[in-house]
């Protein structure tokens, strides 16, 4: 029976919170490669979100993109 690599890199010793975080990064970097193969480049962004600084400037920017595209599409909303 073969081993998930985070039933290895527990039994090796590494510290859980390590081991999540790795499987974090690895999800992650399914996702932004099957979003760069399923979109075009011009429309993918892929958004830093290291520390509390980046997830503010990233929710920001977000509602921006939110309001544009409301404003380009005819929505009063905006």
């Amino acid at each position: 029976m073969e081993r998930s690599s985070s039933a290895a890199a527990l039994c090796r010793g590494y510290p859980l919170k390590k081991i999540q975080e790795n499987n974090e990064a690895e999800i992650m970097e399914v996702v932004i490669e099957e979003a760069r193969s399923s979109y075009a480049p011009e429309i993918v962004v892929e958004l830093q979100s290291e520390g509390t600084e980046d997830l503010e400037s990233n929710v920001v920017r977000i509602v921006q993109w939110i309001e544009a595209w409301k404003k380009d599409h005819g929505n009063s909303d905006a």
